[in-house]
């Protein structure tokens, strides 16, 4: 890229696209030593579970986002080739991403069609990779915050004793209260790391896709920027979006804690409620390095970060 003169918008992109795979690749890395904790909060989390129906929309959105942007980008230059020489119009063979080979990738038709295929399953394993990990993790988040909910429920309407008794039926919502917390806390465990280089890496990528997009040299380097600048805030508002979901649960388990008739309770009814409040009122959600909460906040704030970096930008190079 820097031995030959090429545009901003080529350089933008092709540092776009190498800060993706870098991240990816970083999420792999601090994902594998957690395989065993992940499959464990997966089936605790199956041991749990109260049937019901969950609401996949998000989730499904945020997946053909991500696939739709990643598949612009790999068949945006070929299919570019194919118009062209279809209207008999010189053009170079393009390739969805610039990379050296020891060899002239484009020296005959055969050998160009098997490195389009290499570099489409290439950056189809990253993207897997990228999307997949969030997917898990929002799907969790998901997950709990419906048990959490439910939990809510039960809280609110379960009937107190007014003499003195054992209170099981309580205890035994106080006891999955605690276990819902203990799950949240290895999510948390799992991904904050994770969530902090997705954080680290998002507002720089999403700037330079942005100043590639003002830069553009044409209409398919536009959408691509577009697409991807797009495909990028989908994940962080998703799992933002799900972790603040968590945290107003959990929270919300103290209000339906006090709404229930309390009053009408034993002395041990009205100490374990008061118990449960307290507890309640200390939120959970996920975190960036375990000390940033990941709420709708962060969503903003990243949003105005990188609404002020990308102003920076077309500012330094407003005259070029």
């Amino acid at each position: 890229m820097f031995s030959r003169d090429v545009s901003l918008s080529e350089v933008a992109y092709q540092i776009s696209i190498s800060l993706i795979m870098i991240q990816a690749t970083i999420k792999g890395i601090l994902l594998i030593p957690k395989k065993k904790n992940i499959a464990e909060l997966i089936e605790k989390l199956g041991a749990t579970w109260t049937k019901g129906n969950l609401n996949e929309r998000q989730i499904r959105i945020y997946y053909w986002g991500s696939m739709l942007a990643c598949w612009n980008i790999e068949l945006a230059p070929g299919l570019v080739t194919i118009v062209k020489l279809a209207m008999a119009q010189d053009t170079i063979l393009l390739l969805p991403f610039g990379v050296a080979f020891p060899f002239d990738p484009r020296k005959d038709w055969i050998t160009y069609i098997l490195v389009y295929v290499y570099e489409m399953y290439s950056a189809f394993r990253f993207t897997y990779v990228y999307i997949g990990i969030e997917i898990l993790m929002v799907t969790l988040c998901a997950l709990l915050s419906a048990e959490f909910s439910i939990l809510r429920d039960d809280f609110r309407h379960i009937e107190p004793e007014s003499e003195e008794s054992d209170n099981t039926a309580l205890k035994n919502l106080v006891q999955k209260h605690q276990q819902l917390l203990m799950y949240t806390q290895l999510l948390d465990e799992i991904f904050n790391k994770i969530l902090f280089f997705d954080l680290l890496f998002v507002t720089g990528i999403m700037c330079l896709f942005g100043f590639g997009a003002t830069v553009a040299g044409g209409v398919v380097e536009l959408v691509n920027d577009f697409f991807s600048v797009i495909a990028l805030l989908l994940p962080v508002f998703i799992f933002c979006y799900y972790s603040e979901q968590v945290k107003e649960e959990c929270v919300g388990i103290a209000e339906a804690a006090y709404d229930n008739k309390w009053y009408q309770g034993s002395e041990s009814y009205k100490r374990i409620i008061h118990f449960v409040i307290t507890r309640a009122q200390k939120p959970c959600c996920l975190t960036s390095m375990g000390y940033a909460p990941i709420t709708l906040n962060t969503f903003s704030r990243v949003v105005s970060t990188t609404w002020s970096y990308f102003s920076l930008i077309r500012t330094v190079f407003s005259e070029d």
